[in-house]
């Protein structure tokens, strides 16, 4: 479960940028088992200008953080894979994110192999891997 912590660093990673001036970019937030707390993220992103006293209120206010976040459901390995090799590629070529959160890549192994499938499972997680390396 995505917890109140969790999306406050997803938030504060995100505005962290502000600090550095480097590309204001995005996150990615690949779900594997539970939806989204969409609500829960409204309602702390309505709640980030009071959280960053560190930046300016009127250049809080502009920034839309909700549309730097992109949310993906993968509820099996092959959309996972559809996930990671196509949307997740664009985004990150086109420079729209710097921050990926899987949760949790163990789940989507747990329902597709039992414990005796480590090979099998080995080369899925290095196929994974290899979209990453760059």
């Amino acid at each position: 479960k995505l917890s109140k912590t969790d999306v406050q660093y997803l938030l504060r990673t995100i505005s962290s940028t502000l600090r550095k001036n480097t590309v204001f970019t995005g996150a990615v937030y690949i779900c594997t088992e539970d939806v989204f707390p969409n609500k829960r993220l409204q309602q702390l992103i309505e709640q980030l200008p009071k959280l960053r006293n560190d930046v300016p209120s009127e250049v809080m206010q502009k920034i839309k953080f909700g549309n730097r976040i992109f949310v993906e459901h993968a509820a099996d390995l092959d959309t996972f894979h559809e996930c990671i090799t196509k949307r997740l590629s664009l985004l990150l070529s086109r420079g729209m994110v710097r921050l990926i959160i899987i949760d949790s890549i163990a789940a989507l192994f747990r329902c597709e192999f039992s414990a005796t499938d480590s090979l099998p499972k080995a080369k899925y997680l290095q196929r994974f891997g290899a979209n990453f390396t760059d």
